[in-house]
């Protein structure tokens, strides 16, 4: 699963992290993130706010194990 969070003070929920839900695109063809938190709240981001700090979490989970993996990116979007 992917998980993001933004960092910024002002981000919505900021600190928290939600699930990546699914992708969409807006008018100028850029990505825009839907997320859904834990309490069922959803938002839309633009992934190309390189002010909102946005950190992505990759967590994989092993079919067979109990074990998961993860990892965690920082850093600012490169998205046009």
């Amino acid at each position: 699963m992917i998980y993001v969070r933004g960092t910024h003070p002002y981000a919505f929920r900021s600190g928290q992290w939600a699930h990546l839900f699914s992708i969409q695109h807006d008018e100028h063809g850029r990505d825009i993130w839907v997320v859904e938190f834990p309490d069922g709240k959803g938002d839309a981001w633009p992934s190309w706010d390189s002010a909102a700090g946005y950190e992505v979490r990759i967590q994989i989970e092993e079919p067979f194990n109990d074990q998961s993996k993860e990892a965690v990116l920082t850093g600012t979007s490169t998205t046009n």
